[in-house]
C-alpha cells in the first residue's frame, strides 16, 4: 500500500488559517446578531418612600441594602415597585404587568389594573398628567423605568398575596416575551 505524503508550503497553510479564521469569526457574528436581535428585560422589586420634602428613596438591590435606621419607615410608609430595564437593542413595549405565584404564570397570576409612574425619564402619551401609567408603555432602549404597585402599609394586600402564593412580579411585552422576579423576602420583610 503506498504511503501519500503531503507537502504544504507556507502560502497553502497561510491559506487555510485565513480560511478557518473566516469561518470563526462568522460563526462569533452570527452568534452576536442573534444575541442582538433578543429582547432583554431586566425586572427587579424596590421597596421606595416618598418623604414629606418630596424626596424619593428606593432600594432595587435587596432588603440588605435598606439602612437599619430607616426600615421601620418603610414598612409604614413604604411603596412596592416595579423597576423595569430594557436592555434591547430596540424599543419594546410593556403590555401587562403584576403579581404571579410562579414563571409559568398561568393559571396564577394577577395583573395589575391602576399602574402610576415612580420615577424615571418617561414621559409622553403613556403617562398621565395625574401620574397613571396607559398601558402598552413603550421603552426605548436602555430605559429605565420604575412603576409603583402597591402601598406596603396595608399590611392585609401583602397577606394576601402571600397566602395566595403570588411571591412574584412579571412584565410582559407584546411580542410575548415575560419576565418573572421572586419577591417573596421583601413582602416577608414587609411583614416582619
Amino acid at each position: 500500500m503506498p504511503v501519500m505524503c503531503f507537502s504544504l508550503s507556507l502560502a497553502d497553510l497561510l491559506t487555510i488559517l485565513a480560511a478557518w479564521l473566516g469561518f470563526l469569526l462568522g460563526l462569533y457574528n452570527t452568534w452576536v446578531n442573534y444575541q442582538r436581535s433578543k429582547i432583554k428585560l431586566q425586572l427587579s422589586p424596590a421597596v421606595s418612600l416618598k418623604t414629606d420634602n418630596g424626596i424619593f428613596y428606593s432600594y432595587c438591590d435587596g432588603i440588605e441594602t435598606i439602612p437599619s435606621d430607616v426600615q421601620p419607615l418603610f414598612k409604614k410608609d413604604g411603596i412596592l415597585s416595579l423597576r423595569i430595564v430594557n436592555m434591547s437593542e430596540f424599543p419594546i413595549y410593556i403590555t401587562s404587568c403584576g403579581f404571579a405565584a410562579n414563571k409559568r404564570l398561568k393559571p396564577n397570576r394577577s395583573p395589575i389594573r391602576y399602574l402610576v409612574f415612580a420615577s424615571g425619564d418617561k414621559t409622553g402619551k403613556s403617562i398621565r398628567e395625574n401620574g397613571s401609567v396607559v398601558l402598552p408603555l413603550k421603552l426605548e432602549k436602555y430605559e429605565v423605568i420604575q412603576l409603583r404597585i402597591m402601598d406596603l402599609h396595608d399590611r392585609k394586600n401583602v397577606q394576601n398575596l402571600l397566602r395566595l402564593g403570588f411571591v412574584g412580579i412579571y412584565a410582559a411585552t407584546s411580542s410575548g416575551k415575560t419576565e418573572w422576579t421572586n419577591c417573596e423576602r421583601l413582602l416577608k420583610f414587609v411583614l416582619s
